[in-house]
């Protein structure tokens, strides 16, 4: 499967939008000789025993706000939490639209999000593991005992 991305920057005020066409291949999902590919990413989660967070998006557009609301509120804590144990699930029905699809990629974006993908109708996100900064590698924390 052959994917293409195009990318607009913004650069200079003169010339603010060009594109660049960036091309890589993707596994299908039926080839074995792959170690990635969407069925065993899933397979994976199943072995892991990672508990799945469920949402539906009807195609309803004032119960998919709500949703999309919520699904934003629970990515927010899987990330902040440093919880890698529940993935978050959001299944697509054909009475979505692209837009909802676009919604939840803004939100990975605005909100910084780094682990999510697609596999089907399905959108996962995945919560970040605690990150320790440069300057606390390495340093032994004592606990203050009065």
């Amino acid at each position: 499967m052959l994917v293409i991305l195009f990318v607009k920057r913004v650069d200079d005020i003169a010339n603010p939008f060009y594109e660049r066409v960036f091309r890589f291949s993707l596994p299908a999902d039926d080839n074995s000789t792959y170690s990635f590919s969407g069925k065993k990413m899933v397979e994976g989660l199943r072995q892991q025993h990672k508990k799945f967070i469920q949402f539906n998006l009807t195609g309803d557009s004032l119960e998919d706000e709500k949703e999309i609301y919520v699904i934003r509120i629970e990515a927010l804590k899987l990330k902040y939490t440093g919880d890698t144990i529940h993935v978050i699930k959001v299944h697509f029905t054909n009475e979505n639209t692209y837009g909802d699809f676009i919604q939840l990629i803004n939100i990975m974006h605005k909100d910084k999000h780094c682990c999510y993908t697609i596999y089907e109708d399905d959108f996962y996100i995945f919560g970040e593991p605690p990150t320790t900064s440069q300057a606390d590698v390495g340093k032994i924390i004592v606990p203050l005992s009065l």
